[in-house]
C-alpha cells in the first residue's frame, strides 16, 4: 500500500465558482423578475415611449429639471404659455393619471391660475380653447392613458400637446 497523496488544490467545491455563478444567477434571475414586474404593471417610464404612444406633439418637456427649479421656473412658463393662447377663454390640463406623485403635485400647485383647469377627466375641460396633456414618468399607465386618448378622440377637445415632467 502507498503511501496517501495529498493535492495542492481541492477538488471540491470550488467556493470562488460556486460565487461567482451564484452572483450570476441572482442578478440575472431578479432583473428579469424586475422587468417582468415593471410590464405587468403597465407604468411608463420613458420619454420615448410616452413619444411613440402620444398622438400630439411635445411643447414642454420638464423631466431634466430638478423638482425646486421645475416649480420656479415651469410654472410661469406654463401660465405664460395659457396666457398668449388664451385671451378670454379658459385653458386646461389633462392630468393622465388621477394618483399624482411629489413632483407632480408641487408641478400642479406652481401653475395653479384662475382661468386654467386642471383635471383628470376628460369632460372637465369639454369648454377648453387649449388644453396641454401632463404626462409625468413612473405614474401613468398605459391602459388608463389609452382610454383617456380614446375619450379625447370621442369628445373632440382640441390638444395643443403634452408636457412631460
Amino acid at each position: 500500500i502507498s503511501s496517501p497523496t495529498v493535492l495542492d488544490k481541492p477538488v471540491s467545491p470550488i467556493k470562488r465558482r460556486i460565487a461567482a455563478l451564484g452572483l450570476l444567477f441572482g442578478t440575472t434571475l431578479g432583473a428579469l423578475i424586475a422587468y417582468i414586474k415593471e410590464k405587468k404593471e403597465g407604468k411608463i417610464y420613458e420619454l420615448v415611449e410616452f413619444k411613440a404612444l402620444i398622438p400630439y406633439p411635445i411643447i414642454f418637456d420638464f423631466s431634466g429639471i430638478d423638482s425646486l427649479k421645475l416649480t420656479d421656473s415651469s410654472g410661469k412658463i406654463i401660465i405664460d404659455y395659457f396666457s398668449q393662447k388664451n385671451k378670454e377663454k379658459n385653458g386646461g390640463i389633462l392630468l393622465l393619471n388621477p394618483e399624482k406623485d411629489n413632483k407632480a403635485n408641487d408641478f400642479i400647485n406652481a401653475i395653479k391660475d384662475d382661468k386654467l383647469i386642471i383635471s383628470s377627466n376628460v369632460d372637465d375641460l369639454v369648454n377648453c380653447k387649449t388644453v396641454l396633456i401632463l404626462c409625468y414618468s413612473g405614474v401613468c399607465k398605459r391602459n388608463y392613458m389609452n382610454l383617456i386618448l380614446q375619450k379625447i378622440k370621442v369628445t373632440s377637445i382640441k390638444i395643443d400637446g403634452w408636457i412631460f415632467i
